[in-house]
């Protein structure tokens, strides 16, 4: 059943949903006012929504980072805050190896210069270039749910991996079969470096110009987390330059990414419109989650561990 559908069939409940990033606040001051309960995606949930919705007692993150959200304003209204967290995390986790087969087997390339060059010579130029993952070093930055899977499908393919969460104790990120190191170790190794950090002031620009003259002059980056982890400026000077080999991004500083940004056109650069989790598995996962925590939080009952963010 379709979160909207489901939600609508809660009795005595104002259930409101505000999409995603282009969702303004107008709207949502509008669409907030007699709502119980609101469920987002990447919608902005500000001081001022929030203050705008009296009867408002719980706001559901459709996904894991809650940077959209004004905590303390909840916090201080006592509205509980949860998200989605459990699901949807394979998604993300297949999206980034993917995008490590297509850069490493020169999906991209070969497909270009197949509708324009003859098949022998195209096949001469490109003999031995395209390299495996048998081998090659993927750094993980983040082991949370997606870190972790990234991990597991990165050590399936012959991979070996190297993680940084400095909020896992090491003991556990040796269980998975991994070696836990420093961030500039890990930039350092890696043939592949994977961004999985939740945004907070901490990770606002985790990866700017120092960390990325610190990374493999062929090695790619991959940003699937949220934009400003990365310093959007200093990645554009270094694809531009060739300081690094490559970058796969799904998110980006400003959302939707503006038409006039330098990233669309630098050739060594592949762009999504942040949907790496969005599956058409993934979005019923995500549905059906949403839907259990507001039946759990109507009906009293304890809610899912590792889903409360506020209180």
């Amino acid at each position: 059943m379709k979160l909207a559908t489901r939600l609508a069939a809660l009795p005595n409940v104002a259930v409101r949903t505000g999409a995603d990033f282009s969702t303004s606040e107008e709207r949502m001051l509008r669409d907030v006012e007699d709502a119980d309960v609101l469920c987002v995606a990447l919608a902005r949930v500000s001081a001022s929504v929030i203050a705008a919705a009296p009867n408002l007692r719980m706001v559901v993150k459709c996904g894991i980072g809650t940077d959209n959200i004004d905590l303390e304003a909840a916090r201080s209204r006592g509205i509980s805050v949860v998200r989605t967290a459990g699901v949807n995390f394979r998604g993300v986790a297949e999206y980034v190896i993917g995008a490590v087969i297509v850069h490493f087997r020169r999906v991209l390339e070969l497909n270009s210069a197949i509708r324009t060059d003859d098949w022998t010579p195209l096949r001469q130029k490109w003999a031995g270039r395209v390299e495996s993952l048998q081998g090659r070093v993927i750094g993980v930055v983040g082991a949370g749910a997606i870190g972790r899977e990234v991990v597991r499908l990165a050590l399936a393919h012959g991979m070996r991996a190297l993680v940084h969460d400095p909020h896992v104790p090491e003991s556990a990120l040796r269980e998975l079969g991994v070696e836990p190191v420093g961030l500039e170790q890990l930039l350092a190794d890696s043939d592949v470096v994977t961004l999985h950090a939740l945004l907070t002031p901490e990770t606002t620009h985790l990866i700017s110009t120092d960390q990325l003259r610190a990374m493999q002059p062929h090695a790619i980056l991959i940003n699937t987390s949220r934009g400003p982890v990365v310093d959007e400026k200093a990645l554009v000077l270094a694809l531009d330059q060739g300081a690094i080999g490559g970058a796969v991004l799904d998110v980006f500083e400003t959302e939707p990414l503006p038409s006039n940004s330098p990233l669309r056109s630098l050739p060594n650069c592949i762009l999504s419109p942040h949907l790496a989790g969005c599956t058409d598995g993934g979005y019923a996962e995500i549905g059906e989650r949403a839907a259990e925590l507001v039946e759990l939080f109507l009906n009293g009952r304890p809610l899912i561990s590792g889903c409360v963010v506020v209180p």
